[in-house]
Order: structure tokens, then sequence, then C-alpha cells
């Protein structure tokens, strides 16, 4: 089952910021964070990838406003 979350911001260039932000480091200080939560918890809990081009991974960055998320594990042991 999917699930989203929404965040407004105040403007269209503080969430363009943000989202350039998550896509150059901020998904790899996630990860970071995740690999010690892997250790305590099951499941498909991690986020592994970040799609920021659309469905399908088509399109321009951020065109539609979305990122969308695969879940999964950083340790890929489950």
């Amino acid at each position: 089952m999917k699930n989203k979350i929404t965040i407004e911001f105040g403007n269209q260039k503080s969430a363009k910021y943000f989202a350039l932000w998550l896509s150059r480091i901020g998904d790899q200080e996630y990860w970071n964070w995740m690999e010690n939560v892997e250790q305590k918890e099951k499941g498909n809990i991690t986020a592994v990838s970040f799609n920021f081009n659309g469905l399908n991974g088509i399109g321009a960055f951020m065109a539609d406003q979305t990122i969308r998320c695969e879940a999964g594990r950083l340790d890929r042991d489950e």
C-alpha cells in the first residue's frame, strides 16, 4: 500500500531548492541515518530511491511537483 506525505513551501523557489538538496546530498544523509534504523527494525522501511522526474522517470525535474520513492532496505537482507 502506497502512502503520501505533503510538504507545503512558502513559495516555488523554496520548494525547488529543497528538491535540489534532496536530489544532490539530502538523499545520502537520509540513507546514512536509515542504515542505523534498519539495524533495529525489520521490513521495507527505507526509501531506497527517489524519482524526481515524473512517472517512470520521464519528464523534467520536478515537473509534476512529486517525488516518487521505492520502499526497500539498504542492507538487502530482507
